[in-house]
């Protein structure tokens, strides 16, 4: 998000998988100047090929993030002047039907049970 770019790009999810495994991804202040380094050090930690050198829980990435800020000026946040890109506002809502997700597992069951009784 800080970079506008994701780490790894190509045409297809497969070449992605790939460069994801095989290349390390670009230091974030390449892609954009105004990232401060501390900042920077904590992305590619995070993005670390091995699981081992990345932070091994959100409270230790959370208290890394504390010790950052307790060193850098508190600012204020600039507003968007922008308008969205896009022309409507989407909203998704998911719901949860039990019942119908519930009904086809009974029946699955039902035939199982029949099955075993023959």
């Amino acid at each position: 998000m800080l970079t506008g770019k994701v780490p790894f790009e190509g045409e297809m999810p497969f070449s992605i998988g790939i460069k994801n495994k095989s290349e390390r991804p670009k230091d974030p202040r390449e892609l954009n100047s105004q990232i401060p380094e501390d900042h920077s050090r904590v992305i590619l930690k995070c993005l670390e090929k091995n699981p081992e050198k990345r932070y091994q829980s959100a409270q230790e990435l959370h208290s890394e993030l504390e010790n950052i800020e307790k060193g850098m000026p508190i600012t204020e946040v600039p507003t968007p002047t922008s308008k969205p890109t896009t022309s409507k506002e989407v909203t998704v809502t998911f719901k949860k039907n039990w019942l119908g997700a519930s009904v086809p597992f009974a029946v699955v069951i039902l035939i199982g049970i029949g099955l075993l009784l023959l």
